[in-house]
């Protein structure tokens, strides 16, 4: 298995919030719709 960064951070994307890779979707996002 091919291990992959799916989270990253960049101050360009969002003001430095973890985004899903490829995406401005942030991680604060999937975790409140799976909580």
């Amino acid at each position: 298995m091919v291990e992959e960064e799916r989270v990253v951070i960049d101050e360009k994307i969002l003001g430095g919030k973890p985004v899903i890779r490829g995406t401005r979707i942030p991680v604060y996002l999937i975790v409140e719709l799976v909580a």
